[in-house]
């Protein structure tokens, strides 16, 4: 999937068994983003993503992810 402007910049892990936690899910893709060097904002709303890990960056791009174990955590620039 990786492309010039799309890059996969981590993958989720399982917390408990084969799922993963929202609030776990959030942490790692915050991790995710600062490893990546990504300057972060705030999730947007669940009820708004349909589900998924949405952040906008401030540097410009966004960063999204299925809340699944094993999803990859996707950089989009625009």
């Amino acid at each position: 999937m990786d492309s010039e402007n799309t890059k996969i910049i981590g993958n989720l892990t399982a917390t408990q068994d084969y799922w993963v936690t929202w609030d776990d899910a959030k942490a790692q893709v915050r991790r995710a983003i600062a490893a990546a060097g990504l300057k972060p904002t705030f999730f947007i709303p669940r009820s708004t993503s349909g589900g998924m890990l949405i952040m906008p960056l401030a540097t410009g791009g966004k960063v999204f992810a299925e809340r699944k174990a094993g999803s990859p955590i996707i950089f989009k620039a625009e």
